[in-house]
């Protein structure tokens, strides 16, 4: 697969496959390539050559609302909305979700427990000073388990957190979603629980 910005190489002769019941742990520097290819899955981006297969199928030939529908997607930098806490887990979700599985949902998150300490718990309204990084990493997270997505891009989500919640979430992650594909990227020193590390090394 080559993919060129502005006639600038930016990835070329990437070939990863992903297995159901995996966890891919994508690693490498800053401004290696890893980014871009989360955003190629997302469709963001499209190769200049070669192409993306899912379960066989050319990504390029799949409903976008469909394929989008069905990946779960947290960045390291998540966006987290001006209302209520149940609200920003349940936000994109497409199914009718309860307040059992919302919060079923942040305790695999690891959110559950701060998120009881709010003013209002659950019904406390977000706003920027309110949380820390961690915690709105948590909560996006939560959203992502939320949707119960066939994948789950995690790229670098998990950045502001130590590295034993770190550890915590993915591991509940890695049970949770059993059977699925997953795509898990990371910092490469703090990157402990794929199956199959893949380093992108300058594109």
């Amino acid at each position: 697969m080559l993919v060129t910005f502005q006639q600038v190489h930016v990835l070329k002769d990437i070939n990863i496959t992903m297995n159901p019941y995996e966890v891919v742990a994508l690693v490498g520097l800053s401004g290696s390539g890893k980014s871009t290819i989360v955003n190629l899955l997302l469709r963001l981006y499209e190769p200049t050559s070669g192409q993306i297969l899912i379960d066989g199928s050319p990504l390029k030939d799949l409903d976008i609302k469909w394929l989008r529908e069905r990946i779960g997607y947290v960045g390291q930098e998540p966006r987290l909305f001006r209302m209520d806490v149940k609200s920003n887990i349940a936000y994109g979700c497409t199914r009718d979700v309860t307040q059992e599985d919302i919060e079923w949902a942040a305790k695999q998150a690891y959110a559950h427990d701060f998120i009881t300490t709010l003013p209002d718990g659950y019904n406390t309204i977000v706003d920027d000073d309110l949380l820390s990084g961690g915690q709105k990493q948590r909560i996006a997270i939560a959203r992502g388990i939320l949707r119960d997505p066939s994948i789950l891009i995690l790229d670098e989500a998990t950045s502001a957190l130590d590295a034993e919640s770190e550890y915590n979430i993915k591991v509940c992650i890695y049970t949770t979603f059993n059977g699925r594909k997953r795509f898990v990227g990371g910092k490469g020193g703090r990157v402990k629980m794929g199956n199959c590390l893949v380093r992108v090394k300058t594109g």
